[in-house]
């Protein structure tokens, strides 16, 4: 097939929800991040390495013809607002609404664990209205494999794929597979059985790289799975830990046309993924021991990457804890590079100019959790309003705004004061400062395991750091009240054995 000829409707609503956070996803902050409507969506996407990208680079060859409609994202924070919801939804519902009598099927990227400040599923919500409105139309969303896939979700579409990766790396990847999926359906008529088990496990980003085991070893079985009969595509789901939800946990997911061996896959994943809970615990360093290992790395030159994964604002985490940063300042370590969202401190060093004396208290601004403000004192090095098209893997291509931007520079520590929160999935967002990385002993990286794709192949050493905030790898540090009932490593003596619903 050569050319395009079933018409699929393109769009989506992006956003992983932290419901500790206190920082609200409001119609603001997705204008500040992604908001790309329907008539920019080919210009922006095309050729970029996201789900919609890879959807559209292959819907050409797939025999399908792309009508784009919006996308819309913000960076994770605490609950998306009602108002923001209804504003982009309605324009996606709209949107299909306005074609539905030429289109042939809906193709949406999601994230999968949006939470609406009144506490529904956001992703479920809009697939449940899609489905309800054009039942007869096929029905396939991409997901961030940090979703938390509520019942209602996975009856509502027709086809979830989620991401074989994390660090993120192949979400165009995703997103051609969803078309081909798409081209599939279309072209036999038949929609995929569906097989799905949920455990009760907590895990978090430090644990979850597929890079390592167990999520390696599950991934293996789900893609030994689709290279046989019968099964059409598996995800393994770890879940966001960050949203306080009844859905909350470790999901393993299976479609194709035989249910017998969808659902065989998914028991595969969910009981080897259960035998190895203990191995999905982290493990953290307290500041004492921070300070023991950094000297006992003393004679070892090269970048040591502090990794604070209770501020991480790839898991809604503010960004402005200063735990990390008091440390480097009162010891001098360095040379030192903290990235801190703090707008009003941004905008103090810009309001004393390049080359001035910078002396205020910065950080830990939104909640307790984050620390004490520190002082900070130094000298303003540089100030701009940044943004940037990332280089790197994770989303090439994609936009990124920093907003105003001001380095303070404290002896040898770097404090970057942004006014738009940065989630380190890039060396990008150094780089465009001036900042090599490869030459700093210490980056502070307010991330779980995504500051891998930026700094690893420089890095002799990375220490996760137990401080407290929204997104603590330490999960007991955290005050669920929603659960459905008991959950590892919260509670470690759990009676369980995996059980998989399937759907025709």
């Amino acid at each position: 097939m050569t050319g395009p000829e079933r018409k699929v409707f393109v769009g989506g609503i992006w956003h992983e929800t932290n419901t500790f956070s206190p920082v609200l996803a409001d119609v603001a902050q997705f204008e500040a991040y992604q908001c790309i409507p329907a008539h920019k969506l080919r210009l922006e996407l095309a050729g970029s390495e996201t789900e919609i990208g890879g959807f559209l680079r292959e819907a050409w060859k797939s025999g399908i013809d792309a009508v784009p409609s919006g996308f819309y994202a913000a960076v994770p924070s605490g609950p998306v607002t009602l108002a923001a919801y209804a504003k982009f939804s309605t324009v996606l519902l709209d949107d299909i609404a306005a074609s539905a009598g030429v289109l042939e099927g809906i193709y949406l990227a999601l994230h999968g664990a949006m939470v609406l400040e009144d506490g529904q599923s956001g992703d479920a919500l809009l697939l449940e209205e899609v489905k309800a409105r054009w039942p007869g139309l096929p029905l396939v969303a991409t997901f961030d494999i940090h979703a938390n896939l509520s019942d209602a979700a996975i009856e509502a579409a027709d086809l979830l794929i989620g991401y074989d990766t994390f660090p993120h790396v192949d979400m165009a990847e995703r997103g051609a597979e969803a078309a081909r999926w798409m081209a599939h359906m279309l072209a036999t008529g038949r929609r995929p059985k569906k097989a799905w088990a949920r455990l009760p496990l907590i895990t978090v980003p430090q644990a979850q790289s597929t890079q390592d085991e167990p999520m390696a070893g599950l991934l293996r079985l789900a893609h030994a799975a689709e290279e046989g009969q019968g099964v059409w595509t598996a995800s393994v789901v770890p879940g966001f830990a960050y949203a306080d939800v009844p859905y909350l946990g470790f999901t393993a997911l299976g479609y194709g046309d035989d249910g017998a061996a969808a659902a065989g896959v998914v028991q595969q994943i969910a009981e080897s993924a259960w035998a190895q809970r203990e191995a999905f615990v982290p493990r953290l360093e307290t500041e004492d021991a921070v300070r023991a290992r950094i000297r006992g790395l003393a004679g070892r030159p090269g970048l040591v990457v502090l990794a604070e994964p209770a501020d991480n604002v790839g898991g809604g985490g503010p960004g402005d804890s200063t735990h990390v940063l008091a440390l480097l300042l009162k010891e001098d370590l360095g040379p030192a590079t903290v990235v801190l969202w703090d707008p009003q401190a941004a905008a103090h060093a810009a309001g004393q100019g390049v080359g001035a004396r910078f002396a205020r208290l910065v950080g830990a601004h939104s909640t307790p959790l984050s620390g004490d403000p520190v002082r900070l004192e130094g000298t303003v090095s540089d100030v701009r309003d940044v943004s940037y098209q990332r280089t790197g893997p994770y989303m090439t291509g994609q936009t990124v705004r920093m907003g105003l931007t001001a380095l303070v520079q404290a002896g040898r520590v770097t404090v970057v004061l942004t006014t738009e929160r940065v989630m380190p999935f890039d060396s990008d967002h150094l780089t465009v400062l001036g900042i090599d990385p490869k030459a700093q002993r210490f980056i502070v990286a307010k991330s779980g395991s995504a500051w891998r794709v930026a700094f690893e192949p420089w890095c002799i050493d990375s220490i996760y750091v137990d401080t407290p905030g929204v997104a603590a790898s330490n999960v007991t540090r955290l005050p669920y009240k929603s659960l459905r009932g008991p959950m590892f490593p919260l509670d470690r003596d759990i009676a369980f054995e995996p059980t998989v619903q399937t759907r025709p």
